[in-house]
């Protein structure tokens, strides 16, 4: 099991999330979800499964995670 990449997470979205073209088949819940690409030390990039909207932020805040075990 691991936390999955940008690329990764954000394939998922576009394919089994709200992105897809079944609408959400994954069963996602609409909010950020943290992938395992570091900017830095600080900081990460999250992917918002309700829209498709990537972000980076601080590894300080709280957003749900998505565990696969493999892609």
């Amino acid at each position: 099991w691991y936390l999955p990449s940008f690329d990764e997470l954000n394939e998922m979205y576009n394919t089994i999330g709200n992105g897809g073209s079944e609408s959400n088949i994954g069963d996602f819940e609409n909010n950020w979800y943290w992938s395992s690409s570091e900017v830095n030390n600080n900081y990460a990039t999250v992917v918002n499964f309700d829209n498709g909207l990537t972000y980076t932020n601080s590894k300080d805040n709280a957003y749900r995670v998505l565990v696969i075990r493999s892609f």
